[in-house]
């Protein structure tokens, strides 16, 4: 009897249908690090379990293609809106759009840690040496009292040779022969 009782509340679980709980299905998102492709094959397997519709049907393939397109990340997203009569188009089209876009966005963060990586040494290297428009530091001026340097007796002048009359004691600017030269030229 217990035998027969089994079979039979086996039988009653089995003949009733399993109920629908869509809103596991249509409630999911895409993943953070998720492809397109593996987000396609978990909708699949969702759709199958928790709504018992076989995703190969006409009404399986509409509510998948709804909802990876729906539930994608923003920028795949919006690039399979865009395609023109996407709700046509089939699931395998579909995925080679996100394929793309997906592809198109590691791509750029490459690129971008690449920029990084370059600004960073770049940053390196302005540190390591100094730039030219940097003014080299001077020396502390000497402690005690200032000495006049060794073969001068203190007047500046008197070490500096004339570049027009080769005299000692002024400059060129200062020439007493060059100035009687050019008043003299002045009047011819």
């Amino acid at each position: 009897m217990i035998d027969m009782r089994n079979i039979i509340i086996q039988g009653i679980r089995e003949a009733v249908p399993r109920g629908q709980n869509l809103s596991k299905v249509f409630g999911e998102c895409q993943g953070k690090d998720e492809t397109p492709t593996e987000w396609l094959e978990r909708l699949r397997k969702s759709l199958q379990i928790y709504s018992g519709t076989d995703p190969d049907s006409p009404v399986g393939e509409v509510l998948l293609k709804t909802q990876f397109v729906a539930k994608s990340w923003e920028d795949i997203r919006k690039k399979l809106e865009k395609i023109e009569g996407w709700q046509e188009k089939g699931l395998q089209e579909l995925l080679r759009e996100a394929q793309k876009v997906y592809m198109r966005r590691d791509e750029e963060k490459q690129k971008i840690q690449a920029r990084v990586l370059v600004a960073a040494v770049r940053e390196a290297q302005k540190q390591e040496r100094p730039q030219a428009s940097e003014k080299p530091l001077r020396k502390a001026p000497p402690k005690g009292p200032i000495r006049p340097q060794k073969g001068t007796s203190g007047n500046r002048m008197e070490g500096l040779e004339c570049f027009y009359c080769k005299k000692k004691g002024h400059m060129k600017r200062d020439c007493p022969k060059r100035i009687r030269d050019e008043k003299m030229f002045q009047e011819d």
